[in-house]
């Protein structure tokens, strides 16, 4: 393809000198190309990027074939802003994951923690989101039973009680690190959250960690699920609520990074109802 390049540019010169500067320096972008030093020049042309999100209304959804959410509206409006051509899809997050570990093209996500395990593979953008803390719901019948634990800590090494966690996801460092030490029985969920809450409605676990808006979502939209007399319990110890990124693969360039953050701070600085 550059040899052709050259030729095609060659022969529209007036003089051979021109031509043959002209071929020399089109040799040495290619070699450069082929060689990998001008990433940036390479994509230049194709300025698109898949952007998964998983299924966690309200932030991202998908509702009889539409795709819905606050957080994925805003994620849309800021890669049209950066000027780049996103695709968006639903993916499981285990899977998204995975190819992000990959890294075999560019694939961006959003609505997600910055944590150092992640930055080890992932780029990650200023905040788009800040969270509300996350509370404890469990069934009415067993509120009782939560409220006797003086924090949250404390639930979680008392041993008698069954704790349900959405796998594949983070609850942030502090609630990562006090489940990992749980001595509490965990049953782990590879579904959306709202398959979580209808798990602990059924009885299959007593408690669980959600997110408040996840919650009020629920609760609004679903009729069935405010019948199943399921409680909140405050602990003071649940940490404050974290801020949400947009992440991508190593294969995204900075410079796109860069114009992503552009676009969140001109965003932050003319907020948009919700």
């Amino acid at each position: 393809m550059c040899r052709i390049a050259a030729k095609a540019v060659s022969a529209a010169l007036a003089g051979p000198d021109g031509a043959r500067v002209v071929r020399i320096r089109l040799r040495v972008v290619c070699a450069l190309l082929v060689a990998g030093l001008l990433p940036d020049a390479a994509v230049a042309a194709d300025e698109s990027v898949s952007v998964v999100f998983r299924n966690k209304p309200p932030y991202s959804y998908v509702e009889n074939g539409v795709q819905k959410g606050f957080l994925l509206a805003r994620a849309q409006q800021l890669f049209a802003a950066a000027g780049l051509r996103a695709r968006f899809e639903e993916m499981p997050p285990a899977r998204m994951w995975a190819e992000l570990r990959a890294n075999a093209a560019p694939l961006c996500s959003f609505g997600w923690y910055r944590l150092p395990e992640r930055e080890a593979f992932a780029r990650f953008s200023l905040p788009i989101h800040t969270d509300r803390p996350q509370v404890v719901l469990t069934r009415a019948d067993m509120a009782p039973r939560l409220r006797r634990h003086t924090s949250f800590a404390a639930l979680l090494q008392a041993g008698d009680q069954r704790f349900g966690v959405v796998d594949a996801v983070s609850y942030g460092p502090e609630l990562d690190r006090l489940i990992a030490g749980a001595r509490v029985p965990v049953s782990r969920v590879l579904d959306a959250p709202v398959r979580a809450i209808w798990m602990l409605a059924a009885g299959r676990f007593d408690f669980m960690i959600v997110d408040q808006d996840d919650l009020d979502f629920y609760l609004a939209n679903t009729p069935d699920l405010k019948n199943q007399k399921l409680e909140r319990v405050d602990f003071p110890d649940m940490p404050p609520g974290m801020t949400r990124h947009i992440l991508c693969s190593r294969q995204v360039p900075e410079a796109w990074m860069q114009r992503l953050d552009d676009a969140i701070r001109k965003q932050v600085e003319t907020p948009r109802k919700r």
